[in-house]
């Protein structure tokens, strides 16, 4: 769920200020090779909001196909995988999201993330395996904090790790190694002297493994 606390923080942030806000509507395209696909929200739509498109090569759309089940879901990004799939995340009224579709135009699955009373995804990478990586900030009772996902190919949830900060802290970026075995996670939050910038390392089993601070 999302609450006018945590728009306003968002809005608040230089650093976060391409982040989209709570319920806010956001188009955008993502491609690999010759795999390109278009996603947007459909503002008048109750049900099928998610609006993904695949693209042809001279810009035509090819299929598209409408995802969504009245809880004002709103895409946010989005990562196509080498299999030539996408996967998009984004918010609801009732957390995050994740879902996927093949090719094809056929969604495969979709997989509310949970961690807390409300949630706003920031970003996802996949890697090699379809394997889909997302970030976003949570909140649990009252504290913000970057949280991580890994889904597997099937939409399984595979572990779930929440940044444990000494203060407040907001999702910023994500990036998968080249070798797919760990992940580089960007906060930011805000204290005396301004916004402070940190980063974390998670392994593929989702343990931490480094702390740098910036």
């Amino acid at each position: 769920m999302k609450s006018l606390a945590l728009a306003a923080l968002l809005s608040a942030a230089p650093a976060l200020a391409s982040a989209p806000q709570p319920g806010a509507t956001k188009a955008f395209a993502v491609a690999l090779g010759d795999a390109a696909f278009a996603i947007t929200a459909d503002a008048a739509s109750v049900n099928g909001r998610v609006v993904v498109r695949r693209l042809g090569l001279d810009g035509g759309v090819l299929w598209e196909d409408r995802w969504g089940s009245g809880r004002g879901e709103s895409p946010i990004e989005a990562a196509v995988t080498l299999s030539q799939t996408v996967v998009v995340a984004g918010d609801s009224s009732q957390g995050c999201f994740a879902a996927r579709w093949n090719g094809a135009g056929r969604q495969l699955w979709a997989t509310d993330l949970l961690a807390g009373e409300e949630c706003h995804a920031r970003t996802i990478v996949v890697d090699a395996n379809n394997t889909a990586y997302v970030l976003g900030t949570t909140t649990l009772k009252g504290v913000y904090a970057a949280t991580v996902w890994k889904i597997d190919r099937h939409g399984q949830i595979e572990w779930t790790y929440r940044d444990d900060p000494s203060a407040p802290d907001y999702a910023f970026a994500l990036l998968l190694s080249a070798s797919g075995d760990y992940l580089t996670v960007t906060t930011v939050r805000r204290d005396g002297t301004g916004w402070q910038y940190s980063n974390f390392a998670l392994d593929d089993r989702g343990n931490l493994a480094a702390i740098d601070h910036y």
